[in-house]
C-alpha cells in the first residue's frame, strides 16, 4: 500500500510540474520574443521541436518538385512543335536544379528547348549565406531583438533553395535572389561579382541606367520595433551592387500622413512569422513620363493591404493609392501612359480564394478596372505576368506550376511546364521566371 502510494505521489507531483511547465509555456509562446525571459525562451524552444521535426522530415523530398495535372493542352517546355502558339524567337530564363547539389540558370527557348546561354549557380556559397542569415535572424528574434522570424522562408538545404526572378543585365551577367536572401551577381562565365548586404525578396527590376530595384526589409525600425509588426522596404543597388537607397515603407507612410488611416487601422494577415501589415512583393520603376506619373516614380504592390501606390522618390510622396478591386495581388505592368495591368490573385488572407484568379487593368483616366483571362488560372499566392511586344499574355500560375499563353483576344492557345530533373512527368516549381524575345544577336526582355 506504502509502494502504491508513493507511486500515486509521485505521478501527481509530475502532473502538477507538466501543468505549470504547460501553462508557463503558452503564456511565453503569447509574449512578444522581446518581452520572454531566458526560462520562457527555453520552454518555447522546446515546445517548438515537435514541428521542427516535423518540418525536417517534409523537407527531406525535394521541395522543387511538384505535381502537376496533365492535359491535351499542356506540354514540356522545349517540346511546343506541335502547339500552334509563340514562335521560336521566344525565351524563358529560368532556374533548373539538376541533382547532384548542382543547378543552372537558362535561357531556353520556349518552343524547340535550345539554350542559348547558361549560368552555374554557387549553390555551396548560397547556402552558406542562408545560413548565417539564419543563425543572425534567429538568433535576434529569441533575444527579443526583432519583432519578426522568418523560418518558414528559409531555404533549409540546397535542394529547398529557389533561385528567384532571374534577370539579365547589358554585359550578359545575371542577377537574381531567392525567396528571401541577398541580391547575386554572376558575370557571364558564371563568376560571382558581388552580393548585397541588405537582404532580398520577391520582385527584381533594372531601371535605364541599370539600377537594380527590390523588395526588403527593415528590421531596425523603431517604430515597427514598438508597435509590433514587421516593416518592409525598397531598396536600390547600384549596378556595381552597393547600396543607392533604402526606403522603410512604415517612414513613407508616416511621412505621408496614411500610416494610421490606411496601415494600422486595417485588419492585417498574423503569419507565423509575426504581424506583416505590408507584404510589399512588387517595385517597378517608372522610365518615361505620362500624364499620372514622372520617370523616376515607383509603382508598389503591398499584397496584405491589397494595395497598389505609385510613390514618388524625388519628394518623398504617395501621389496616388488605391486599395482593391484587386485582392492580395503581385505582379504590376504599365500597359500605357495611363493604364497598368497587376496580377489578381484574388485570394483573402484565410486562404479561401474567389473561384478564378485573373489579371486587373486599372485605367487612370476613368478611375475604371477591367478585367481579362477570367476562368483561366487560379493562383492563391504568386504569381507573374507578361505582355510581350506581339501582343501574347503570357502567365506563370506559380502555384500549379505552369505557364498559359493566351492571344491577343484573350484566348488560351497552349500551356507548358518546367519538367523537374528527375521526372519529366512532374514540375519543377517556379522562380517568377522572365520571358525574352531573341532579335538578331539580342535578347530583349519582355
Amino acid at each position: 500500500m506504502d509502494r502504491f502510494i508513493k507511486i500515486l505521489r509521485i505521478v501527481l507531483i509530475l502532473f502538477i510540474i507538466m501543468w505549470v511547465m504547460l501553462w508557463y509555456s503558452v503564456n511565453a509562446v503569447n509574449k512578444l520574443a522581446r518581452e520572454r525571459n531566458w526560462i520562457e525562451r527555453t520552454l518555447v524552444t522546446f515546445s517548438e521541436a515537435p514541428e521542427q521535426a516535423k518540418r525536417y522530415l517534409k523537407e527531406k523530398n525535394d521541395y522543387l518538385e511538384k505535381p502537376i495535372r496533365h492535359d491535351d493542352q499542356l506540354h514540356l517546355l522545349g517540346d511546343l512543335k506541335g502547339a500552334s502558339c509563340l514562335d521560336e524567337s521566344y525565351y524563358l530564363l529560368h532556374y533548373r536544379y539538376l541533382g547532384h547539389r548542382k543547378g543552372e540558370v537558362w535561357l531556353q527557348n520556349i518552343r524547340n528547348g535550345e539554350i542559348a546561354w547558361r549560368w552555374s549557380m554557387p549553390l555551396a556559397e548560397i547556402m552558406h549565406d542562408v545560413e548565417q542569415m539564419d543563425r543572425e535572424l534567429s538568433g535576434r528574434f529569441k533575444a527579443g531583438k526583432l519583432i519578426n522570424h522568418f523560418d518558414h522562408y528559409i531555404s533549409q538545404n540546397i535542394r529547398d533553395i529557389n533561385v528567384h526572378s532571374p534577370i539579365m543585365t547589358s554585359d550578359s551577367g545575371l542577377i537574381f535572389n531567392l525567396v528571401l536572401g541577398k541580391v547575386y551577381k554572376l558575370d557571364k562565365n558564371s563568376n560571382l561579382i558581388w552580393k548585397s548586404d541588405k537582404l532580398s525578396h520577391h520582385s527584381i527590376e533594372l531601371d535605364e541606367a541599370g539600377n537594380i530595384w527590390t523588395c526588403s526589409v527593415d528590421p531596425d525600425n523603431v517604430v515597427a520595433n514598438q508597435i509590433g509588426f514587421r516593416d518592409d522596404a525598397i531598396l536600390c543597388l547600384n549596378p556595381d551592387g552597393t547600396e543607392k537607397h533604402f526606403y522603410s515603407l512604415t517612414d513613407i507612410f508616416m511621412h505621408n500622413n496614411l500610416f494610421k488611416r490606411l496601415i494600422v487601422s486595417t485588419q492585417s494577415l498574423h503569419e507565423a512569422g509575426g504581424y506583416d501589415p505590408f507584404h510589399i512583393n512588387d517595385v517597378l520603376p517608372v522610365e518615361t513620363d505620362g500624364p499620372y506619373w514622372e520617370a523616376g516614380d515607383l509603382f508598389l504592390s503591398l499584397r496584405h493591404q491589397s494595395m497598389i501606390a505609385l510613390y514618388r522618390p524625388g519628394n518623398d510622396s504617395i501621389v496616388w493609392q488605391q486599395k482593391g478591386p484587386w485582392l492580395t495581388q503581385h505582379d504590376i505592368q504599365i500597359l500605357s501612359d495611363s493604364v497598368i495591368s497587376v496580377f489578381n490573385n484574388n485570394a483573402y488572407f484565410s486562404g479561401m480564394l474567389e473561384k478564378w484568379s485573373n489579371i486587373a487593368c486599372y485605367h487612370f483616366a476613368t478611375g475604371k478596372t477591367t478585367f481579362k483571362a477570367e476562368g483561366i488560372f487560379n493562383s492563391h499566392s504568386n504569381g507573374r505576368q507578361t505582355l510581350t511586344s506581339d501582343g501574347y499574355l503570357i502567365i506563370e500560375e506559380t502555384d500549379r506550376s505552369k505557364y498559359m499563353v493566351l492571344d491577343s483576344t484573350g484566348n488560351l492557345q497552349c500551356k507548358f511546364y518546367i519538367p523537374y530533373y528527375s521526372d519529366s512527368t512532374k514540375a519543377q516549381y517556379p522562380g517568377w521566371s522572365r520571358v525574352y524575345i531573341q532579335s538578331g544577336e539580342h535578347f530583349i526582355e519582355q
